[in-house]
């Protein structure tokens, strides 16, 4: 009898701890995720990306040592590896040594977003573990949905302070309490993502997702609405499988329609500091043929805070919002910075990493988890 209950209460310890560990893996994604989307916002969590990515890369590399990472990260993670490396060659080579500390910082920049796609799938591996991650974001997510909605509606019709100054197609750009509107959109975004893989009530689930596309919508902004759709369209492939060609082109001109100012300004228009950026990334990538200018030279955060003699070689100095004070289009161009920190040969590795994610996506390669890494991988 004695034994008995000995074993009795070991089970109960153990199911208790399995609960506690659990629960604390879902807790610390989360609150990952909270900081991070909060970080353009709140000063206090401006640096909850980089805890994060030094946090799944230990974690990553823990999976690694005791073999149990797969074999297509893997290649993920030797790509990164290699893009890095030749990154710093190109800072020595090419003497562009700006300042270790930034170089570091960039370098560990690189690994932000893959980080957070390779290691949230081994860390929420276990199913438990993923349900109680995706009911606290249901909550925060629907929570946020709903309020968002009410002050969208109201500032429709008065201006309470909820957008962030710019006025397109007659619309304030709507921002809710987060001061930019581009921003504003992702996070809204990701909250669809969420609701659309959480949300079990099929009703709740789509009012819920037209109340965001409606928010995001308000923002009048391109990217995030581009950003939805794809994501939505992932997320639903049996429905797009079924989409005539005449409705998809249908679409894609409306969107086109839609779109169009934005498009002619921030692409066509070859003296916009947007456009300036990409064609003068190509031009790096050339002249440091073939591995480019190397880690915090060209259109990251670190080449712009201690402003990279690239731009100074460039005249960057004389454009509206490529100088140093005022320098808000500097690191506005993920693309072009692959292309001219990495040159063409760190531009293709970067093309064969992208396809290998979007690969794992679209087949559903790890149909149990996929959802919610790929969702972790928009938001980071």
């Amino acid at each position: 009898m004695l034994e008995n209950n000995g074993n009795e209460n070991n089970n109960e310890e153990i199911k208790m701890t399995f609960k506690i560990e659990r629960s604390a893996k879902a807790f610390i994604i989360f609150a990952l995720l909270f900081f991070i989307i909060m970080g353009d916002s709140i000063t206090f969590f401006s640096y909850a990306d980089e805890m994060a990515t030094l946090f799944f890369i230990w974690y990553i590399v823990i999976e690694i040592f005791l073999k149990k990472i797969e074999k297509n990260d893997l290649i993920i993670v030797i790509l990164l590896i290699t893009l890095s490396f030749l990154g710093f060659v190109s800072n020595m080579t090419n003497n562009l040594l700006i300042r270790k500390s930034a170089i570091l910082v960039d370098a560990l920049w690189l690994f932000k977003i893959f980080s957070g796609y390779i290691g949230t799938y081994y860390f929420l591996k276990d199913e438990r573990d993923r349900i109680v991650f995706l009911k606290y974001v249901k909550v925060v997510s629907s929570t946020l949905i709903i309020l968002s909605f009410v002050g969208a509606i109201i500032n429709l019709f008065v201006d309470i302070g909820l957008s962030d100054g710019g006025i397109r197609y007659g619309l304030r750009a709507y921002c809710f309490i987060f001061g930019n509107s581009g921003h504003y959109g992702v996070i809204m975004g990701c909250c669809l993502a969420f609701i659309l893989v959480s949300m079990e009530n099929i009703m709740y689930r789509r009012v819920l997702t037209w109340m965001a596309c409606f928010e995001i919508l308000l923002t009048t902004k391109l990217m995030p609405i581009l950003i939805v759709l794809v994501f939505v369209g992932l997320s639903n492939q049996n429905v797009l499988k079924k989409i005539k060609i005449r409705y998809a082109i249908l679409g894609a001109i409306v969107i086109g329609i839609v779109g169009r100012t934005q498009i002619i300004y921030y692409i066509k228009d070859v003296n916009h500091p947007r456009m300036r950026l990409i064609i003068y990334s190509i031009k790096t990538a050339m002249m440091y043929f073939p591995v480019g200018s190397g880690f915090a030279t060209y259109g990251s955060e670190m080449a712009k805070r201690f402003y990279s003699p690239v731009y100074s070689y460039w005249g960057f100095e004389k454009f509206y919002g490529l100088s140093p004070s005022n320098g808000s289009c500097l690191n506005d161009n993920y693309m072009a910075m692959i292309l001219a920190q990495f040159g063409f040969v760190g531009f293709a590795i970067f093309i064969v990493i992208m396809y290998i994610i979007l690969n794992q996506t679209v087949q559903n390669t790890r149909l149990e988890n996929s959802r919610t890494r790929n969702i972790l991988c928009v938001c980071g």
